[in-house]
């Protein structure tokens, strides 16, 4: 009675020990985490973000290759935005890959799955041969074993799909897939800035198109950077004031640009 007492406090001590090396485990992870998180936002660059995000998989779970798909513009089928893929991958490979569009309303396919359930999918060891057949031209070929497709979205809405892939089998834990899904929801912010950013930049262009079409360069040059233009004085200018005899009549049977090549004459 006294070992079976013995074997108990032993066993006991053993779980207490394995959970104090998890909580570390999970301590430093998300430290880690934090760490990643500060760093990526030192720069809004996908492709940085995605290099500081691999080296991150790679030395916690071993993973070094992934699939960055995003929504094409009729919202019906993924296009690949970024991706890092085994070496044995030739370049020709990549280009057709490339330019596979995978579609998500359908009843086959990882790709259509995570969009429907919008939830992380964790396959420990990928049946190529369940998939649609652009999910097999687009994956078939490098040689994946193991693969694990995050759902990247902006208000619950999908926008994306991130993919973790190995060729050799994985053993992620709960933990590590939590982390890995905290991962995508940073490039799902990512993503949506920088869309939000294409269109303010487009809006400024033509913001500051307008300014040059109707003031001169170095005025809408000092609005543009001010928001205001300092008054010049000059010590003697002319004003001309003038009349075209006929010009109402000379503007109705005109059309706009003939109109204008007739003032530039003068």
């Amino acid at each position: 009675e006294m070992e079976l007492e013995k074997q108990r406090a032993e066993k006991e001590r053993e779980k207490a020990e394995a959970a104090k090396l998890e909580a570390e485990a999970a301590k430093n992870e998300i430290e880690a985490i934090n760490s990643l998180a500060r760093s990526i936002n030192e720069n809004l660059e996908l492709k940085f973000i995605m290099e500081k995000i691999m080296n991150f998989v790679e030395m916690h779970y071993g993973i070094k290759f992934y699939s960055l798909h995003i929504l094409n513009d009729n919202k019906k089928k993924m296009k690949l935005l970024e991706a890092k893929f085994p070496d044995n991958v030739s370049s020709e490979e990549k280009r057709k890959i490339s330019q596979i569009q995978i579609p998500i309303q359908t009843e086959e396919g990882a790709f259509a799955f995570i969009c429907k359930s919008k939830k992380m999918v964790y396959y420990k060891k990928l049946d190529i041969e369940k998939s649609n057949e652009e999910e097999r031209q687009a994956l078939g070929n490098l040689n994946i074993t193991s693969m694990v497709g995050i759902p990247l979205k902006v208000k619950n809405e999908i926008i994306g799909i991130l993919n973790f892939f190995s060729p050799s089998q994985l053993s992620l834990s709960k933990m590590h897939l939590r982390t890995i899904a905290s991962l995508g929801e940073q490039i799902a912010g990512v993503i949506h800035n920088s869309s939000l950013y294409k269109d303010i930049k487009i809006e400024k262009d033509k913001s500051e198109s307008l300014l040059l079409s109707i003031l001169p360069p170095k005025i809408a040059t000092e609005l543009k950077n001010t928001s205001k233009v300092v008054p010049i004085i000059y010590e003697s200018v002319t004003i001309l004031f003038t009349d075209f005899v006929g010009f109402t009549k000379i503007a109705e049977s005109l059309l706009p640009k003939q109109l204008l090549i007739e003032l530039d004459g003068y």
